[in-house]
């Protein structure tokens, strides 16, 4: 098994708590654990940090390279597609670019938040961990997250038909 399919398991299993799960039932949590673009691009910089000493890419130029070197089966695990790579950078529920927080340093049982929809919804926008979750979260926390005050999310992924 190549280096980085081997990190890449250890971080799913990190992630999940997965360890001796079958290929099938990896390959279905993966899928869960990336049922929208914010979390496919929040786990990307994850997989991204996992395997680079847990420091985050500098750029989206470094992304998109790590990308195109990436395994193809991790990616298709994750639902990536290279070739519409820049669709992974818009938010599908406000059709904005996410901004994200590049370069960001974690641990491998940190979680930041690392990604953050533009505008969102009534006053709300969600933002995604490199723990495998997104919050929707008020204009107050989105800040203090973007600025790299509160590390953690506080509650649950919200996984409701429609968002992410």
């Amino acid at each position: 098994m190549s280096r980085w399919s081997l990190l890449a398991l250890a971080l799913v299993a990190i992630v999940t708590g997965t360890v001796g799960c079958s290929d099938g039932d990896l390959r279905r949590q993966v899928a869960a654990m990336n049922d929208s673009r914010i979390k496919q691009l929040a786990n990307l910089f994850r997989f991204y940090q996992a395997t680079n000493g847990w420091v985050g890419p500098k750029d989206e130029a470094t992304l998109r390279s790590f990308v195109a070197t990436a395994p193809r089966k991790n990616l298709e695990m994750m639902g990536i597609d290279p070739a519409v790579f820049d669709q992974l950078l818009v938010s599908e529920r406000d059709g904005k670019p996410y901004r994200v927080r590049w370069g960001v340093t974690i641990g491998p049982l940190e979680e930041q938040a690392v990604v953050f929809e533009a505008e969102g919804r009534e006053g709300r926008r969600f933002v995604a961990f490199t723990g495998a979750k997104a919050e929707e979260v008020e204009a107050d926390r989105y800040e203090r997250l973007w600025n790299g005050e509160a590390v953690t999310a506080t509650v649950a992924p919200v996984n409701t038909p429609g968002k992410p």
